[in-house]
């Protein structure tokens, strides 16, 4: 519900990162760079994949990311 919550001011490629940063977390992994990098490979490719390949615009959020 969080992530819903603040997918709209944060939009989604901040978004995406720090659930799964905690998911990441919670699922496990002790290790705050492999979460980080884990985390910031899976927003980037999820930003790659629909805004630029598929051209499907995802929620920018304040800070137009």
């Amino acid at each position: 519900a969080a992530a819903t919550a603040l997918l709209g001011p944060l939009g989604f490629v901040p978004m995406s990162f720090l659930l799964m940063l905690v998911l990441l977390r919670i699922m496990g992994e002790r290790r705050w760079m492999a979460c980080g990098l884990i985390a910031l490979a899976s927003s980037a490719a999820s930003q790659l994949v629909f805004v630029i390949w598929l051209k499907i615009p995802l929620p920018a959020g304040m800070f137009g990311l």
